[in-house]
């Protein structure tokens, strides 16, 4: 997986602001994508295949494909912030 650049919005989470990053990855790594059910999908739909990935700076916490980060801002679980 490769860094892009840090977008210019933050989320807040359990009382951190937390920066958003842009990322890169040839493999899927959205938490929403099961590779041993990939004919299965929940209500969250497909993953989006462009290959860009969206989460916190940190590598290690949990990364969204485009559709799946979007989802999660819509639904409020990231509360963006300028």
């Amino acid at each position: 997986m490769r860094f892009i650049k840090t977008l210019p919005f933050k989320t807040e989470y359990m009382g951190d602001q937390l920066e958003i990053g842009l990322w890169q990855s040839k493999k899927n790594v959205c938490e929403y994508y099961d590779p041993q059910n990939v004919t299965q999908f929940d209500s969250a739909g497909e993953c989006d295949n462009s290959e860009v990935y969206y989460g916190t700076t940190d590598e290690r916490e949990p990364q969204f494909c485009a559709r799946h980060f979007y989802l999660k801002v819509v639904q409020g679980i990231y509360n963006l912030k300028p």
